[in-house]
């Protein structure tokens, strides 16, 4: 989220918040990027920590992700579909 966009719709929205589309519809794959600039203004998945965002998964555990994370691996994450196992990252 853009840092002059706190408290702004659907930009300062929780992921499960069903008011906004945009940002309960966004997931995690090979189109997905990750970034802790405060003055990007796409809607990737983002966080105010150094190189990391952080990510709750469904087991409740919040785990910090690197930024640079191969997408893959992202994919991986984000998609129990395919059944696969999630390697270390």
């Amino acid at each position: 989220m853009p840092i002059d966009k706190h408290g702004v719709g659907w930009w300062d929205s929780a992921y499960y918040n069903g008011d906004y589309k945009d940002a309960t519809g966004r997931g995690l794959g090979l189109g997905s990027y990750l970034t802790t600039n405060p003055k990007d203004r796409s809607v990737w998945f983002g966080s105010r920590h150094i190189q990391a965002v952080l990510f709750l998964y469904a087991d409740g555990h919040v785990q910090p992700i690197q930024e640079f994370t191969n997408r893959i691996i992202l994919d991986t994450i984000g998609n129990r579909a395919h059944g696969q196992v999630v390697p270390s990252y």
